[in-house]
């Protein structure tokens, strides 16, 4: 199922990280508002674009975790869907405390993303969090692999790049 949502993502060009198998850095760019080429009337607003969707994708196994990006790069405060992918069967924890403290959490669900700094998804499960991206700087994130209650082998690190 999350791998049917992923490719329907890919599709419609909101997905901005790597494709699967893939590990280079990649830039959010907005998906577009209105379709190129539709007429609008003269002073009728745009609709209000859909927050573009930022994904870090985690496998976790009896040796640990991986965590891709490397490196993600995101424009300052920008709206953005960050869609932790566990791809594993085993929960896994997520966290970039310095980045979720910078930015501004919308989904009152992961309020306490914003105060821990960290999420755990179980296996196989999509956590979106739209948040508001923060001041430009450099934003380490790690996952680890959680297997009966305990951490497992040692976290996977990547970067948020937050840059114009």
């Amino acid at each position: 199922m999350v791998l049917a949502h992923l490719r329907r993502l890919v599709l419609v060009g909101l997905v901005c990280v790597p494709a699967l198998g893939s590990a280079t850095a990649q830039t959010a760019q907005p998906a577009p508002t209105v379709p190129p080429g539709t007429p609008q009337a003269p002073g009728t607003p745009a609709p209000p674009a859909e927050p573009t969707a930022v994904q870090v994708l985690i496998e976790a196994g009896a040796q640990g975790a991986t965590c891709r990006p490397p490196v993600a790069r995101l424009p300052p405060q920008t709206l953005i869907r960050l869609q932790i992918v566990n791809r594993s069967t085993t929960p896994a924890i997520f966290a970039a405390p310095e980045f979720f403290r910078g930015a501004k959490v919308e989904d009152l669900t992961f309020a306490k993303v914003r105060d821990e700094g960290s999420v755990t998804t179980a296996g196989g499960v999509v956590s979106e969090i739209r948040l508001v991206t923060p001041q430009p700087g450099r934003y380490p994130y790690n996952c680890t692999a959680v297997a009966e209650g305990a951490k497992v082998g040692q976290p996977a690190e990547g970067v948020f790049e937050v840059a114009q």
